[in-house]
């Protein structure tokens, strides 16, 4: 009984975090995010054009998730553009540094951004191996040490 009750309780959070609300897909038309698309990743940096006004943003869902794009207008150097998915009564945010044309100013905060983005996906990968490892452990323990019928 303990060891079923110490799978599920390894077992529990990965189930949880593979039902989290967040975008399938994120796609930028007319710039480039900074990082590749990660669906855990909530913040991205977006590199645009001068003359560009405003995102041009195509993203995926599941159908019951009500998607709202803030402060996508007038777009200037450093904007904030926000997009916000809710599911009942969860709610998630992704946010979209803006950054126009490469000048000095832009270079370092981009770089400020890039130093951000890097330290969450570290946090990520620890959240996310411990417990993998521990359920390896368990398993190979559970195979090597089992009783055998006879």
């Amino acid at each position: 009984m303990k060891k079923i009750f110490l799978i599920l309780m390894i077992l529990l959070p990965l189930n949880v975090a593979a039902k989290e609300l967040c975008l399938d897909n994120l796609i930028v038309k007319n710039g480039e995010l900074s990082l590749e698309f990660d669906k855990y990743n909530l913040k991205y940096t977006v590199s645009i054009a001068k003359d560009v006004e405003s995102l041009e943003l195509e993203y995926f869902t599941d159908k019951d998730v009500s998607v709202t794009i803030n402060d996508n207008h007038d777009l200037k150097n450093n904007d904030i553009v926000t997009i916000s998915l809710q599911k009942e009564d969860d709610t998630v945010s992704y946010e979209l540094a803006i950054l126009k044309e490469e000048t000095e100013e832009t270079m370092v905060f981009q770089e400020a951004i890039n130093n951000q983005e890097n330290n969450f996906m570290m946090q990520y990968k620890i959240f996310i191996i411990p417990p993998v490892c521990l359920i390896l452990i368990v398993l190979s323990w559970r195979l090597l040490f089992r009783k055998h019928k006879k």
